[in-house]
């Protein structure tokens, strides 16, 4: 059976996030110049790490329950950078991320 709620924990656990990640988090999130979906997905990352309820993560980051669930098994297989950017981010938002949210 492959519904979305195959996809989605029943209860989802907080996102473990270090200082230092959840400062880069808030800055991306906050900056106007990063991408519209890395801001939307460091945003929903944060409330991750809250602990928030997946419905109210869903609607306040605009984000399906299926692309919330993707985010959390990126992060979790390959940390914040993979959630945000993917598993092959490009030469451009690698670079981004590198700089901006730090200028």
């Amino acid at each position: 059976m492959n519904t979305i709620s195959s996809f989605i924990p029943a209860a989802t656990a907080p996102v473990s996030l270090s200082d230092e990640q959840r400062v880069l988090l808030e800055q991306v999130s906050a900056s106007p110049r990063a991408f519209a979906d890395v801001r939307r997905r460091a945003r929903a990352l944060l409330m991750l790490g809250d602990g928030l309820p997946l419905r109210e993560i869903t609607a306040k980051a605009a984000m399906d329950k299926r692309t919330v669930s993707s985010l959390l098994r990126r992060h979790r297989e390959g940390g914040v950078r993979t959630a945000l950017l993917g598993q092959k981010p490009s030469r451009s938002r690698l670079c981004w991320l590198a700089l901006c949210p730090m200028g």
